[in-house]
This record gives structure tokens, C-alpha cells and sequence, in this order.
């Protein structure tokens, strides 16, 4: 806890979190700018500012942890084929989102006026071969070093330390202004998550800026919204300005990438301002509809549908059975804890509780279907020997 009173805590890397203003704002980036943001956003770091009774704190605490705005988020190759993009095409692609990223704005708009700011301060785009060459002078000529300090390249050492000491196929390097950053890193209430891999599979625009719209209101499933506010946020006012272009080159399009590729299942309508639609409506709003997908269970490894826990997050009955192996369970998880927590076995335990009961946490832990199966074990075998 720094001298604020925040709580410094890490969000599992494949999660996103955004300040619902963020997420309602007016930004007007392509495809694979998008993409690269979201794969930074995922390994930003998190600081959750507590209100009263405020429960919603994810992942785990670090003593004294400052956020720095001048953190740089590395993307590589793997990242943008996670998302979708073809092996071979993936270094094009991030080089193409870096081209015009620092030129890209966000808009958000409030009774006070218009707050406008950039996504990143900086973007490094790797030339591959060039990259490994110099990285290899960095490593044998100290000179080379001691050249780079003078022309006050921190951005290159900083790059060649990271690439040096990770497996990575690093091709890009960003950083957030600190304007973006706050919000998508200091939360409070107001914010939404989703796993990147939920978009993995998107390949317009509109279907990312729509899903992450409709998470917002995860709780109700409906998303109701003037046309004239879609449009804005969007950003095409000026585009689509005929319904069926609009119908045909934004919301069909999302519509079914969304439905294909998403755990929800989304359709919606357009209407009046009271929410009605028909023949003689004069339309002025749409409204989506959203569940999440019956079917929509994570697979194992050998193809079986995995347990429900996964989706669900835990139940009270299985936190239960955890408990029952609690060292074992806690000592599997030591990465979670501060070198300086004093706690005990009891108390770590129990703080841990909301993170298993969140379907968007509970993945961050180690050993649970192992503790869980193992009890399963011992009351089966106990019920054999009654028999």
C-alpha cells in the first residue's frame, strides 16, 4: 500500500480492465492498433484505489508498489498469432499498427467539456535482423553500451535488457502516456474486465469496440443507446449514414464476428427512443441483447469439457475442500504473496477468497483441480469401503 492508501496489485496477464469512460470514449484507431493496445493493456499492472466497501480487488498485493507511467509493454510475435493473425503475416501487422499509433487520440467527453489525449508516448518498432545484430554488440562491446548512454538511448538499453532476458519474439515496444494509463490501470468502481483472448479472433474494428461496450453492462445483458451516441463513439459520424450501410458494414459485421468467436450471444434492434420497433418506427436508437453462450465451456488439453469452476469461479463448497489441503494449496501459490506478508496460513487464505470465487482470477492459481480431484479421491474410496 503506497503513501495514497492504493493497493498495488497484478491482474492475470490475459486480462483487460478499463474505466468504463475509457471504454465509452471516442477513439478512431484500425484493426492492429487495436489489437497491439489491448495485448499492452493485458500486461499493464494495476493499482485499485479502495472505497467504502469496496470488494472488487483482483490478483495479489504488493507492499510499496508505485505505478510508473514510463513502464514500457513489449509485444511480440506470439502475442498478435494469439489473436488471430496468420504466423506469417504477424511482424507486418504490429508494424503497421506502430506506423500511426503515437498520431491516435482519445476523446472523452463529460459536462465540463472534452478531455482529449494520446494512447501512447512512445512506440519502437524492431527491425528484427538489425535488432539481433546490434544485441549482440550490446553484449560483447561495452563501448556500444557507453555509445548508446551518451546519445541518451534508455529506450534501446531498456529493450535489449528485456530481449536479452526473456524468450520472446519481441517486435514492438509502447508506452502509455500517463493521461491513458489511469485508466486502465488506476481503478475504482467503474471499470470493466474482459480476457483478451475473448477477442481473439476479431478482425473489424467495430466488433472490438462493440464487444467491449456491451461488457460494460455484463449484469443487465441489454445495451441501449442512441444512434446519434454509437455513432460518436465510434467514430462514424460522418459514414455509414444510410441504416442499411450501417446495418450491412458495422453491425452485421460485428454481429457475427462477436456470435463466432465470443463466449455471447448477441442480436439487437433498431427503435425508437422508447425502445420500440416495427414498420413505422422512426428509428433513433438500437438496443443489444446479450447471454453468454450455453455451450460455452473451456476445453482440456484432451478435448473434455473442463471443470465449471473455470467459468464460474469457485463455489463455497469447493473453497471448502481447498481449505482442507490449505498449506499445500498456499505454499503452491507463494508467488502470489509479498516477500514481507508476516500472515498465516488462515489469513492468506481467506484474503484469497473473492480472487476464487471471480472467474476472471480463480485461473491465476495453481493446483486446484489437483486438491479438488484428490477429495474427490478420498470420499469415493471411503464410500467403497462402507460398501
Amino acid at each position: 500500500m503506497d503513501e495514497n492508501g492504493n493497493l498495488g496489485v497484478f491482474i492475470p496477464s490475459n486480462l483487460i480492465t478499463m474505466n468504463n469512460d475509457m471504454i465509452r470514449a471516442c477513439y478512431n484507431v484500425v484493426t492492429n492498433e487495436m489489437r497491439l493496445l489491448l495485448v499492452a493493456m493485458a500486461k499493464t499492472p494495476k493499482i485499485i484505489t479502495p472505497k467504502d466497501n469496496y470488494k472488487g480487488v483482483d490478483g495479489f498485493c504488493i507492499d510499496d508498489y508505485k505505478l510508473d507511467p514510463f513502464t514500457p509493454y513489449y509485444i511480440s510475435k506470439e502475442d498478435f498469432i494469439k489473436l488471430g493473425v496468420e504466423p506469417k503475416n504477424a511482424v507486418r501487422e504490429i508494424k503497421s499498427a506502430c506506423d500511426d499509433l503515437m498520431n491516435k487520440q482519445v476523446t472523452l467527453k463529460s459536462e465540463a467539456g472534452e478531455h482529449i489525449f494520446n494512447w501512447v508516448s512512445s512506440v519502437f518498432f524492431v527491425k528484427t535482423d538489425s535488432f539481433e545484430r546490434l544485441k549482440n554488440r550490446y553484449l560483447e562491446d561495452p563501448d556500444y553500451i557507453k555509445e548508446l548512454k551518451k546519445q541518451g538511448r534508455d529506450d534501446v538499453i531498456q529493450t535489449f535488457e528485456y530481449v536479452i532476458n526473456s524468450e520472446e519474439n519481441v517486435i514492438a515496444r509502447i508506452v502509455f502516456t500517463p493521461d491513458a494509463l489511469k485508466y486502465i490501470a488506476l481503478l475504482q468502481k467503474e471499470f470493466t474486465k474482459f480476457h483478451l483472448e475473448d477477442l481473439g479472433k476479431f478482425t473489424s474494428f467495430y466488433s472490438f469496440r462493440i464487444y467491449m461496450l456491451l461488457m460494460i453492462w455484463q449484469d443487465t445483458g441489454m445495451y441501449f443507446v442512441t444512434l446519434n451516441d454509437f455513432r460518436k463513439i465510434l467514430q462514424i459520424t460522418d459514414k455509414y449514414v444510410e441504416i442499411c450501410d450501417l446495418r450491412k458494414r458495422v453491425l452485421n459485421v460485428a454481429m457475427k464476428e462477436i456470435n463466432e468467436h465470443s463466449s455471447f450471444k448477441v442480436d439487437y434492434k433498431l427503435t425508437d427512443k422508447s425502445g420500440k420497433s416495427g414498420r413505422g418506427i422512426k428509428v433513433s436508437n438500437i438496443r443489444f441483447n446479450f447471454r453468454l453462450k450455453k455451450e460455452n465451456q473451456l476445453l482440456t488439453n484432451d478435448g473434455k469439457k473442463s471443470p465449471s469452476w473455470q467459468k464460474k469461479g469457485l463455489s463455497d463448497a469447493q473453497i471448502r475442500k481447498l481449505h482442507i489441503n490449505i498449506k499445500e494449496f498456499v505454499d503452491a501459490n507463494t508467488g502470489k504473496i509479498s516477500p514481507n506478508d508476516r500472515r498465516d496460513y488462515g489469513e492468506i487464505f481467506d484474503s484469497w477468497i473473492p480472487q476464487l470465487k471471480d472467474p476472471a482470477t480463480v485461473l491465476s492459481f495453481n493446483k486446484i483441480q489437483e486438491l479438488l480431484d484428490r477429495k474427490q479421491d478420498l470420499i469415493d474410496k471411503q464410500q467403497e469401503a462402507i460398501k
